[in-house]
């Protein structure tokens, strides 16, 4: 439901803040990208979902084919 989603949102945006602010922070190069790897791969590990690399990648498979009609990507993903 809805407290879902905002516990979702609250999550993703603290790991996005905690990349963002680790490459702030670092002195080099090799840091800034360990300070942003983690975050990332944490992100990916916890299954989050990013809208905005979505209103690409789906509308992409829509073009190639795939099963998917632009009701359900916009209910689904974007609501």
């Amino acid at each position: 439901g809805w407290g879902q989603v905002f516990l979702l949102a609250i999550g993703c945006n603290w790991i996005v803040n905690l990349a963002v602010s680790m490459s702030n922070q670092a002195q080099d190069v090799l840091a800034k990208i360990a300070g942003i790897w983690f975050p990332i791969m944490g992100f990916v590990i916890l299954g989050f979902e990013h809208s905005v690399a979505n209103m690409f990648f789906i509308p992409l498979g829509m073009m190639y084919g795939a099963d998917v009609s632009v009701g359900q990507f916009l209910w689904n993903n974007l609501i």
